[in-house]
């Protein structure tokens, strides 16, 4: 009984955290999940050969993840009109997403991706990438690293008019928030 009080009582301040944290967020949920701009952006226009040159651009923009940066190189790699998803915003605006990737490194003491070759198949671009993060809040010595993907397409001028990421925050993020790291140590375990 004591158990399952805690259980639910845990269950409970997880919600809470969630809605929280969710709750007047604009985003919508599910962003591996198709929905209807996704599959107009796969239907979209987009050069179908191979462009290593653009995938270099890609490459460089992410190779020193910090404000400066990011800011003076994003409209080069990014098209006017684009579709953009990563596992917290899906975006279509090049202001929105300049603006969103600048904001992303403001928490950042260091970040870096570290990426494969990149795979073509025809227009599409795969990047296999590795990043490494270290947060302001931890030692300079912690550093976090997350393994993902990003599958992309570029137009005709070489600029990126579609990129699905695919990764998943919940070691290096979700997890070291207290009570939901909790959480999810237990749902992992339960498995």
């Amino acid at each position: 009984m004591k158990r399952s009080l805690v259980l639910a009582s845990a269950g409970l301040a997880l919600i809470g955290v969630l809605l929280m944290t969710n709750g007047c967020s604009t985003r919508s949920p599910g962003h591996t999940i198709p929905n209807t701009a996704y599959r107009l952006a796969q239907q979209a226009p987009y050069a179908k050969q191979a462009n290593p040159a653009a995938a270099a651009r890609v490459i460089d923009l992410f190779a020193d993840y910090s404000t400066e940066p990011v800011a003076a190189k994003i409209r080069e790699v990014y098209a006017d009109k684009f579709f953009f998803r990563d596992g917290f915003k899906e975006l279509h605006d090049l202001d929105a997403l300049a603006d969103y990737m600048v904001k992303g490194t403001e928490p950042l003491r260091s970040c870096s991706f570290d990426f494969a070759e990149p795979v073509f198949d025809g227009g599409d671009c795969y990047l296999r990438w590795v990043m490494k993060v270290n947060l302001n809040r931890d030692p300079e010595d912690a550093m976090q690293e997350c393994i993902g993907m990003s599958h992309i397409r570029f137009d005709a001028s070489g600029k990126v008019v579609y990129q699905q990421d695919y990764w998943d925050p919940t070691d290096i993020l979700y997890s070291r928030i207290p009570l939901v790291g909790w959480a999810i140590k237990k749902v992992h375990q339960r498995l």
